[in-house]
């Protein structure tokens, strides 16, 4: 009767769920890997919000050089090249800067969020060649001071640079 008597104990425990030190330990262990892959996701996160950035920079520049061709001058109006793109989005404020009429512009995206890169796009134009160029800032602008209102670098006779602080795209 003693062996019957253990036996259903047994089988009641097992009935009766988690104990209290088995929840918090998988609680713990949850806590443990989410504070170890929260960092990794929040700069995929960025990286993608940068992403839409290059992308709007990209076709700027590319619309703007196509006008460039037609008209034989730049614009600084985001509505006359018709990309489709406001001046203003969640994460960037669009700008663009004309250097020179005939020859020079940068594009420039602002980034709202101090965790985000700057990006800059640039055409010049030398002796009826256009060369264009994309940059990106190579820290966000919290940790580097970078705010993407800097301009492109353009020398005569050259395609133009990336300013100081951004890598070329």
């Amino acid at each position: 009767m003693n062996i019957s008597r253990l036996a259903s104990n047994e089988s009641s425990r097992s009935d009766s769920g988690f104990t209290l030190t088995e929840l918090l330990v998988t609680i713990v262990i949850i806590g443990i890997l989410a504070s170890i892959t929260l960092p990794s996701m929040m700069k995929w996160v960025s990286k993608a919000k940068e992403a839409e950035s290059v992308q709007n920079i990209g076709a700027v520049t590319r619309a703007q050089l196509a006008r460039r061709h037609e008209y034989s001058t730049f614009t600084d109006s985001l509505e006359v090249l018709e990309v489709g793109l406001s001046s203003e989005t969640s994460y960037y404020t669009y700008q663009i800067t004309i250097d020179d009429p005939n020859r020079a512009v940068t594009h420039q995206a602002l980034p709202k969020l101090p965790e985000l890169r700057a990006a800059i796009g640039a055409i010049s134009v030398s002796n009826g060649v256009a060369s264009m160029q994309l940059c990106q800032a190579e820290e966000p602008v919290i940790s580097s001071g970078v705010t993407g209102a800097e301009s492109a670098v353009f020398s005569p006779g050259n395609p133009p640079e990336c300013p100081p602080g951004y890598q070329p795209l």
